[in-house]
């Protein structure tokens, strides 16, 4: 069966955990036996996936922090005037609108990975099956973000948060089927008008089983994408709270796209700004943090540390929707338990490291039997669905 996969984030250098995760999903479909073709939209400036037809998307600014200052004003001025959430504005117009509804009967079945492309393209999907993947419950990880700042950020959170919640309600009714990657999400979905048929996609990242190099790395690292908000939280309750508690000999360094500006403030940690390979930098890290406090879905970072093996602390957030962990991951709520995990597994012998590596990819093969087994239901369910033989217009265009 021909799949059509429209993302918001072509996967291409794979810079972030929603690439990733869309990588895998894709995977798990052509290992199912679907051909499985991304159309959507491409970062500008990134390489484009050899997979991926140049004809199907629609390469553009996709960052709000990453993108110039016309172009941020361009997208406000719309969002304001549209009064819909800056998240849908950037995707609007463009070669997107004029493409990609024409390409969704070529295709068997749609599946969309982001509800905001799913709200924007809502009519055209509504004559082909289609499914939609809830990476994350928009938004509630908007409001979890509005509710750690104040003033003006405060208020523009809250307003792209309200917003995305009145249009997550419009859209559920209408979508067909739906995927979810937690139990919790998929239960707010419900919550939210959604009675079709839900999926949940216990999803693993792309792994290699080589055991990753003895290096000078650090004593603990952190990576991730530092522009988007959510995880700037998080890294702001780790300078704030728990590195103080750390000896000051200790070496921390943080990669990821933001590393170099997010919080210039502390000294201490190094920045690496863009790490060009994160499996050999954070497995060269005597131990690994995931200091999340706010988000939906589930962390990539955390699946990919579980799944290697590697000495790792995070949060409960940090590990929603998994329900069973390997032992080289502890979890805990406060900064002084964070700081005291992390110097307990610093010391981890290397035979105990070679141990958890072992039952990290015991945890991820059955991971990936798992998403094979979700992926096929939710197709064969959504193939069950009846079409809609005409759409509706459902709120503003």
């Amino acid at each position: 069966m021909r799949i059509g996969y429209l993302t918001g984030m072509v996967p291409g250098r794979m810079h972030n955990g929603t690439e990733i995760a869309t990588r895998t999903i894709a995977d798990g479909l052509s290992a199912c036996g679907h051909e499985v073709e991304f159309l959507g939209f491409h970062r500008r400036g990134d390489p484009l996936p050899p997979d991926v037809r140049r004809d199907r998307v629609d390469v553009r600014p996709i960052e709000f922090d990453t993108t110039g200052v016309a172009q941020k004003l361009g997208w406000t001025a719309s969002a304001l005037l549209r009064d819909e959430p800056l998240s849908i504005t950037k995707y609007r117009g463009g070669g997107g609108a004029k493409i990609l509804p024409r390409l969704f009967e070529t295709y068997d079945m749609v599946l969309v990975d982001k509800a905001q492309l799913a709200w924007i393209f809502r009519e055209p999907l509504n004559h082909v099956p289609h499914s939609v993947i809830w990476h994350a419950i928009e938004h509630v990880t908007y409001g979890q973000v509005a509710a750690s700042r104040s003033g003006f950020g405060a208020r523009v959170y809250r307003r792209e948060a309200l917003l995305l919640e009145r249009i997550e309600r419009r859209l559920v009714k209408t979508t067909p089927h739906v995927f979810a990657l937690t139990e919790g999400d998929a239960a707010v979905l419900a919550g939210l008008g959604h009675d079709g048929p839900r999926h949940i996609l216990p999803l693993t990242v792309p792994l290699s089983l080589v055991a990753p190099t003895q290096t000078d790395g650090p004593d603990v690292g952190l990576l991730g994408a530092w522009t988007w908000t959510a995880n700037a939280v998080g890294l702001d309750w780790f300078f704030d709270a728990v590195l103080p508690a750390l000896p000051a000999d200790w070496r921390i360094e943080v990669g990821g796209h933001g590393s170099e500006s997010v919080r210039a403030d502390v000294a201490g940690p190094r920045r690496l700004g863009f790490v060009a390979d994160a499996k050999a930098f954070l497995g060269s890290a005597r131990v690994v943090a995931i200091p999340l406090q706010a988000g939906t879905g589930v962390s990539m970072k955390l699946v990919e540390a579980a799944a290697q093996g590697w000495p790792t602390v995070t949060t409960p957030i940090g590990v929603r929707g998994i329900d069973r962990l390997p032992p080289s991951v502890r979890v805990v709520e406060t900064a002084e338990a964070f700081a005291a995990a992390l110097v307990e597994l610093r010391e981890t012998p290397e035979t105990v490291r070679a141990r958890w590596r072992d039952l990290g990819r015991d945890w991820y093969h059955e991971r990936m039997r798992d998403l094979a087994t979700a992926l096929s239901a939710g197709v064969e369910a959504c193939l069950a669905r009846p079409r809609r033989s005409t759409a509706r217009r459902d709120g503003r265009e």
